[in-house]
């Protein structure tokens, strides 16, 4: 059936394709404006559980750049269409038009990755917060707090940002007219959606697994619900990759690769917004409020483990 001059499907694809450019505009919208208030807003101010608020600030930086080109990309590709010759050498147009993809999701992966070792630094806060309020003294405080989950976060950091530079490479070389170079670029994605889901999950567990202090419980939830987010999120793809990279070769499944581009661009997009709001709201909460700050309290404790220490002299 055809409605003027364009099918029905040409409406469909159409109207589609709209759809996904309106909810990636709205998306770069809400993270600018997450990204700006958070870097003007949050403060580390030297507070050792707040680690993390440098990793946020770039998290929103990054996932900001990544939406704003998913924007640009498809009009620029169109563009390069354009002005490819239907006859001669058109590897330089064809590589150019696949640029703005890679580049696309290098920046999704950094955010995403990014993102996730912010989330762990406030996990890690929270845990050293809960040590703080229980020991009741300064002592112990850094003892018990062991550097080894944040060894953790950026080794998986380091892993996501090796294995992204590896697939920027494989892709690069795939769409150059190596074809040897496909299966590298298959199981270069997939493993950097298995890294990210693993990182997720065990952040997951780390936060769920710690103590409820009072009066951070609602810190505790926030965190809980932050980090399950980006679990489903990243099992989510990985499962999605997965399907994909098995069954990529064959012809009657050639809407995958549209499907993959409007899961990761909607629910992709969106539970990153989402996290980031929790993450932003969440920091934000006073010290009264059972948020991550330890400055109040370890003045305090300072300040009655210096005056026992005069006493005793006395």
């Amino acid at each position: 059936m055809r409605y003027g001059t364009l099918s029905a499907e040409a409406y469909v694809a159409a109207g589609g394709a709209a759809a996904i450019l309106g909810f990636t505009i709205a998306a770069a919208i809400a993270t600018v404006i997450l990204a700006i208030i958070a870097f003007f807003k949050t403060h580390q101010l030297g507070d050792d559980v707040r680690i993390g608020v440098p990793w946020l600030k770039a998290a929103g930086g990054l996932g900001s750049l990544w939406l704003i080109l998913a924007i640009v990309s498809p009009v620029a590709e169109y563009l390069i269409r354009r002005a490819r010759p239907t006859h001669g050498d058109t590897l330089a147009y064809d590589l150019g038009i696949q640029q703005f993809s890679i580049l696309t999701n290098l920046l999704m992966y950094g955010a995403y990755a990014t993102l996730l070792v912010a989330q762990l630094e406030f996990s890690i806060g929270l845990r050293r917060v809960s040590i703080l309020l229980r020991e009741q003294k300064v002592s112990g405080f850094f003892e018990e707090a062991s550097r080894a989950p944040h060894v953790a976060g950026v080794a998986a950091f380091l892993v996501a940002l090796i294995i992204s530079v590896g697939d920027v490479v494989c892709t690069e070389l795939y769409y150059s007219g190596i074809k040897a170079a496909f299966l590298p670029m298959q199981v270069t994605a997939l493993s950097l959606h298995a890294t990210l889901c693993i990182f997720s999950i065990g952040t997951l567990i780390y936060t769920a697994s710690q103590s409820r202090e009072v009066p951070h419980t609602r810190i505790w939830a926030l965190l809980v619900a932050l980090n399950s987010i980006a679990a489903v999120r990243h099992g989510g793809l990985t499962i999605l990759r997965t399907f994909y990279s098995i069954t990529a070769t064959q012809s009657d499944l050639a809407f995958l690769p549209a499907l993959l581009t409007f899961v990761q661009l909607i629910f992709g997009s969106w539970t990153f917004v989402i996290c980031l709001g929790i993450a932003y709201g969440g920091i934000s909460l006073t010290h009264a409020k059972g948020g991550l700050w330890t400055r109040d309290p370890l003045l305090h404790q300072t300040q009655k483990a210096k005056l026992a220490q005069l006493q005793q002299l006395d």
